[in-house]
């Protein structure tokens, strides 16, 4: 073969393996402004009404005029509807039934935000003299999330300052309203708009307007409303509610604690021997903010008992694992341990909605990444460098209990530099002692970063190569076989 013709086929080869694929959607703001928010004070005394959005319904007479939202350019990005604004009034109403949690997106990244009480009914309003509005009812729940450190010039109809975004306070989410008194009914027309609001700092002042009132008009009719202090503003943003379940990331720290009880595991690739003993505490696992990228479930962790099992049958010890590190093939070899979902007794509590997880010892190449680290041990984000495999995890059926997500796996890779010892933890567990008694534990320093991930059974073995080296070099050999051809065939006559 010539040098050029060579040369055509590696560049071919390496434009079938580097040609992008279909990347992660980048954030598209939803169809409703940024907010600045004022506490407001009114006169209006609004009707009973019905609201419903898509986490429920709230029924009941609204209250006192609390907040006002003004349309504010964030950073002299153009305002969509300068004319639609928000008046919140008091709703005396109910957590959303079934949804404790939300995953929010919007332009400062993805957060996870615990949902409670249904604080304010907020209804399109115009400034007077009249204006044409278009903007949803919203209903605005109380929530609480991790703070977002960025700043940014807002601007309102009255005065630019800049502000530093703190913990998020409210959620609000798009509602149809219904007047039991008129039966007058208005539907959503943007379900995808939601809103989340965050505390500030600095606070601004009262706006300087004549007289100090500021003449509205909405569905309720005509008020003149007193401006307080500028407390938050309000980002526009898409929502997903998470299922029970969703995996994290987790940060895994080694771990020393009493020994499990015998138990049956049950996994995708079979079942373990029976009478099954575990041993003792080995790991413990602590759901993780990677890359700011937000949390799904803070509260359900993970306890790794020692589980001497046997290996996947020979037919199914070769896995292609894809997850936010790419695509790469694993060779599994014996279990090791079992996960058991555990509540950690410090910090935020509620229910664990988490699977059980059988471990294998994992060989694969080294990811060679760093990433940053935030979890409810570190105060600050720590930075770790992300290397090779050494444990994949299967969701498994404990003791008959089923699975919860059976797509959803988990690959663990060592991290460095290796962490500061914890101490003493209080744990609870179903292995805790019988009357909700907890089990300390004692966790060690954090060692490795277990990531969500999904798995396909590879029947053939193609150990330490990720999935573009085998592109490349099936993409020469069939190149080189098509050049063989084409040498072969006779010439054509003129």
């Amino acid at each position: 073969m010539s040098l050029r013709p060579a040369c055509l086929l590696l560049a071919s080869a390496l434009a079938l393996v580097c040609v992008p694929g279909s990347s992660n959607a980048q954030f598209a703001p939803p169809a409703l402004d940024h907010f600045t928010v004022y506490d407001a004070v009114g006169h209006l005394t609004p009707p009973a009404v019905l609201l419903q959005d898509q986490l429920g319904l709230q029924r009941g007479a609204l209250g006192q005029t609390r907040l006002f939202l003004v349309p504010a350019q964030k950073n002299a990005e153009p305002l969509l509807d300068p004319q639609s604004h928000l008046t919140c009034y008091d709703l005396a109403g109910q957590p959303p039934q079934g949804v404790p949690q939300v995953v929010a997106t919007h332009q400062f990244g993805t957060q996870t935000l615990n949902l409670g009480t249904a604080l304010y009914g907020c209804i399109p309003t115009e400034k007077y003299p009249p204006q044409p509005i278009s903007i949803d009812h919203f209903i605005c729940y109380a929530a609480s999330g991790t703070a977002i450190p960025a700043g940014a010039l807002f601007t309102d109809q009255f005065y630019p300052a800049t502000h530093t975004l703190l913990d998020p306070f409210l959620f609000c989410a798009p509602a149809e309203k219904t007047l039991p008194a008129t039966g007058q009914h208005f539907l959503v027309e943007d379900p995808l708009s939601h809103l989340v609001c965050f505390n500030i700092t600095p606070q601004g002042p009262p706006p300087q307007v004549p007289g100090g009132l500021v003449p509205i008009r909405n569905q309720f009719g005509s008020d003149e409303i007193t401006l307080g202090v500028r407390r938050a503003v309000c980002l526009p943003a898409t929502k997903n509610v998470p299922p029970p379940g969703a995996l994290d990331h987790f940060v895994y720290y080694d771990a020393a604690g009493p020994d499990g009880p015998p138990v049956t595991v049950v996994d995708q690739f079979g079942s373990q021997p029976s009478g099954l003993d575990l041993g003792p505490v080995v790991s413990f696992l602590v759901p993780v903010n990677k890359n700011s990228e937000g949390l799904v479930d803070p509260v359900s962790h993970l306890t790794g008992y020692v589980m001497p099992g046997n290996p996947p049958p020979a037919t199914m010890n070769f896995v292609r694992v894809t997850n936010q590190f790419g695509v790469r093939n694993l060779r599994l070899g014996a279990a090791r341990q079992l996960l058991v979902p555990t509540q950690k007794l410090i910090g935020q509590q509620g229910d664990v909605t988490i699977d059980h997880f059988a471990c294998y010892d994992a060989q694969g190449t080294s990811i060679r990444r760093g990433v940053t680290l935030l979890d409810q041990f570190h105060p600050a984000a720590i930075t770790r460098q992300v290397a090779e495999p050494f444990l994949f995890c299967n969701p498994a059926d404990k003791n008959g209990e089923g699975i919860i997500n059976v797509d959803d796996h988990l690959a663990c890779y060592r991290t460095n530099p290796t962490g500061t010892p914890i101490g003493q933890v209080p744990i609870l567990n179903q292995f805790s002692p019988a009357g909700g008694g907890q089990t300390l534990i004692n966790v060690a320093a954090d060692v490795a970063l277990c990531v969500p991930s999904k798995k396909e059974i590879n029947h053939i073995e193609v150990p330490g190569l990720p999935v573009w080296a085998i592109s490349l070099g099936f993409a020469l050999f069939a190149g080189t076989g098509l050049m063989l051809i084409r040498r072969r065939q006779p010439a054509r006559i003129a």
